[in-house]
């Protein structure tokens, strides 16, 4: 049997010695916490050594000076292996381990006075077991002083590094060693593995080169800190880690087409981590890689490039385009994308999503302003069994889809992952929509709701308060509802929250070829419902429209012109007003008129001359299909351009009034009601039979508002202006 005690004291003292050449390493600061543990003056770590009797590490501490009045106290050590280690090792450090230990006089050491104490902690072989000799663990000492705690510097080493330096040091105890240690297999990471004794170099058996490559260097350590030098011996079946040649890759970084980009703002990420390689104004970079395989990202504000999979085995060239980054797919917070389930299209925002139970998130997307977001899916898997097609928002720790599903539902989700977890069923059937109308999804978030919509037409409400509120036609199925108790806690936060983009397809049985292609678009921030543009094959009139003091507030100037308000575009019910004012005087040949359209067709009513109301119906803004009234016997005696014009909008009408007099109303069966004291004045009516052809197609549409003036006769400074407001009823 060894005399224990030297050998230890003397490898303790050989490795500490080694701490101040590098063989001891410090802790990496690389922390979850920046707080840095207090130390005491004379309570010092001196190092570690190979217990051989019983197999396993003993660290040395020593304690001196005016520490040693701490010597009554409860102390010991704080360990955790280093590949587990993010920040400053302490007590409190998670999944850290604790051992104490008492003091006695250090006897043994030549230098030290008659009070200097030494403690010594073994570390059992269940913490570093046979198979993971050369794993580094992280120790200190600590001394507790009521609520106060003292820590030593950290010892960073592993068993084979100990016993490597101790037997350099006392060479006559290397068969003893190599007796206990017995014999062992070193697993390089490339190459095969190789059987060694205890004693035995290990660097001139292991690779030089592999597929070509040159191995520049060896490590004990994963990290690659520790390299394997020719002198070095195996103490255990352990892992060797390589290292290849490097080699330069370099190219050129564009912009858009007709896109201005600040190119010395892209940053080059490699397989995920951020280097240090700039790129010049002119796009060129290089960077120095080892040889392997990387996914490569060059990305800036907005724009994005991948080299996915660049191999890379000599000096390479890798020259990538920019593109809008908007719907890249990624991961976002705690929430990961489903690896392997989707596919990216023609453009970035058509994904097509392929398995159950799976979803794509687009993290750039992510915004706490309020939004739009639509999808349009597309070739969708056959048949309608157990598959949801759905909408996505994500806070990174909370998914909430909302999609359709079989039987004319609508399945509201929300939870953790892709599948089905907190879930609700909603009955769409009053609504008259359909299964295959969920090709058309939109989510419409504001500061305190979530809107969602079927081929614009509403189907619910998520309220901030943690309320579901149902539309018109809408109900629960009772299939069973987690969803309301768990959106009641966690709405306000996930309002809160910045939220992304994304698809998902649930499905609860075994779909693996349940595909479908989603076609996304996004709006950020709230919509100027007033907002003059275009609408479907309909366009506003260049120039013939000035906003006033508020959006609302439009002049129109000219004739046959008009202006239509694309973001009013709904399918429910409204009621549409505008008054008018800064009327051009006279009435000759003179018609202001409200405006609906459908993307198709415009619906033009208004006032003429002679107390006339215009109904006019057409692909523009001049006369086409059109009928004239005569509102002079009407009881209330409207009169010509008077105060307020109004639309009131059903599920199958149209009611126009002047100063909340009814006048008539357009039915979706085509025929045209009039009110008490309005008649046709028989100037000829093309309208009535056009009106018959098109009214259920146009009823049924999603109709945004608008604003007309129309005449027959050359009037280019006929002018009005009107002020608007929508209520949706």
């Amino acid at each position: 049997m060894l005399k224990r005690k030297k050998l230890l004291v003397s490898m303790a003292a050989a490795v500490c010695a080694l701490a101040l050449a590098g063989g001891i390493g410090a802790v990496n600061a690389n922390a979850d916490t920046n707080t840095a543990p207090v130390t005491l003056a004379g309570f010092d770590a001196k190092g570690a050594s190979v217990r051989v009797d019983e197999l396993g590490l003993r660290f040395v501490f020593s304690l001196d000076g005016d520490a040693l009045e701490k010597k009554d106290l409860t102390a010991g050590v704080v360990y955790l292996p280093y590949d587990l280690l993010q920040g400053e090792l302490t007590k409190e450090t998670a999944k850290a381990s604790t051992v104490e230990f008492g003091w006695t006089e250090d006897v043994d050491n030549v230098t030290a006075s008659e009070t200097d104490m030494v403690g010594f902690t073994e570390l059992p072989a269940d913490v570093i077991p046979e198979t993971m000799y050369n794993r580094v663990l992280m120790v200190r000492g600590y001394i507790e002083d009521g609520a106060n705690v003292y820590y030593t510097s950290a010892v960073k080493t592993s068993m084979a590094y100990s016993a490597m330096k101790g037997i350099e040091a006392f060479p006559e105890y290397a068969d003893e060693l190599a007796v206990y240690l017995g014999s062992h297999t070193i697993t390089p990471t490339v190459g095969e593995a190789i059987a060694v004794k205890y004693g035995d170099p290990v660097l001139s058996q292991l690779a030089k080169a592999n597929d070509g490559v040159n191995i520049v260097a060896w490590y004990w350590d994963k990290a690659r800190t520790n390299q394997v030098k020719d002198t070095d011996y195996a103490t255990g079946s352990m892992a060797v880690y390589h290292e290849y040649e490097s080699f330069t890759v370099s190219g050129t970084v564009s912009a858009p087409a007709d896109t201005t980009v600040d190119l010395t703002k892209v940053k080059i990420a490699v397989d995920g981590t951020d280097t240090d390689a700039a790129v010049q104004s002119n796009g060129a970079y290089s960077l120095s890689l080892e040889a392997g395989t990387y996914d490569l990202k060059f990305y800036c504000e907005g724009f994005s490039a991948y080299a996915s999979a660049t191999v890379v085995k000599s000096d390479a060239e890798v020259s990538v385009t920019l593109k809008d980054s908007t719907w890249d797919i990624g991961d976002y917070g705690q929430k990961k994308s489903t690896a392997g389930a989707y596919t990216v299209g023609a453009t970035a925002n058509a994904v097509t999503l392929t398995g159950q139970n799976v979803g794509a998130l687009f993290p750039n997307t992510a915004t706490a302003e309020p939004f739009t977001y639509t999808a349009k899916m597309s070739g969708g898997t056959g048949g309608r069994g157990d598959k949801a097609y759905m909408l996505a928002l994500s806070n990174g720790t909370y998914n909430l889809h909302v999609g359709v599903y079989e039987w004319e539902t609508i399945v509201v989700n929300f939870g953790s992952g892709y599948g089905v977890e907190f879930v609700t069923y909603l009955d769409m059937d009053g609504t008259g929509h359909g299964y295959t109308d969920g090709e058309q999804m939109k989510l419409v978030k504001t500061a305190d709701s979530i809107e969602f919509y079927i081929k614009s037409a509403l189907h619910f409400t998520l309220k901030s308060d943690g309320s579901l509120v149902y539309a018109t036609g809408v109900t629960n199925r009772n299939w069973g509802d987690s969803f309301t108790a768990k959106w009641k806690t966690e709405a306000a936060g996930f309002m809160a929250s910045e939220l992304c983009m994304g698809i998902t397809n649930i499905s609860k049985s075994g779909l693996d070829g349940f595909t479908a292609t989603y076609t996304c678009a996004l709006e950020v921030g709230e919509k100027d419902p007033w907002a003059v543009g275009d609408y479907g094959q309909k366009k506003s009139t260049a120039g013939a429209s000035t906003v006033g003091a508020t959006s609302n507030v439009v002049t129109l100037t000219g004739q046959n012109v008009g202006a239509l308000f694309p973001n009013t575009a709904t399918a429910e019910s409204f009621t549409y007003t505008a008054k008018m004012s800064g009327v051009t005087s006279g009435r000759s040949d003179k018609a202001y008129m409200l405006a609906l359209s459908n993307g198709t067709y415009n619906l033009h009513v208004g006032l003429y001359e002679w107390e006339t109301v215009v109904v006019n119906f057409g692909s523009g803004y001049g006369p086409e299909y059109i009928t004239y009234l005569d509102s002079s016997t009407n009881p209330s005696n409207i009169g010509y351009y008077k105060n307020e014009m109004k639309f009131v909008k059903t599920a199958n009408s149209i009611e126009f009034y002047v100063d909340d007099t009814l006048y008539f109303t357009l039915k979706s069966d085509g025929s045209l009601v009039y009110a008490t004291g309005t008649t046709n004045r028989n100037w000829g009516d093309t309208f009535t039979a056009k009106w018959k052809t098109e009214a259920a197609g146009f009823m049924a549409s999603e109709l945004c508002m608008g604003i007309t003036n129309i005449s027959k006769s050359g009037l280019d400074g006929f002018t009005a202006t009107y002020t608007c407001a929508l209520e949706k009823n």
